[in-house]
């Protein structure tokens, strides 16, 4: 039982040493943008840029427009 168990431990320790966890490209790595109306968090990808603002859905940025038209 012992035997097997330390195969085991050696076959878990070379497989973590070639296949462990490789870190994370800066290109996986997400930027989060503030909404300038909410101000809840997005990633740049999902935010609606308009008018020189960062907005994280059309509703948020429907709302600043109508906000600035009516000013």
């Amino acid at each position: 039982m012992w035997k097997f168990l330390a195969i085991l431990a050696s076959i878990a320790a070379i497989m973590f040493v070639f296949f462990g966890r490789k870190e994370r490209s800066n290109d996986e790595i997400e930027t989060l943008v503030k909404c300038d109306l909410c101000e809840t968090y997005v990633t740049k990808k999902e935010a609606i840029a308009s008018g020189g603002k960062t907005f994280c859905s059309k509703k948020c940025a429907t709302e600043a427009k109508n906000d600035y038209d009516r000013r």
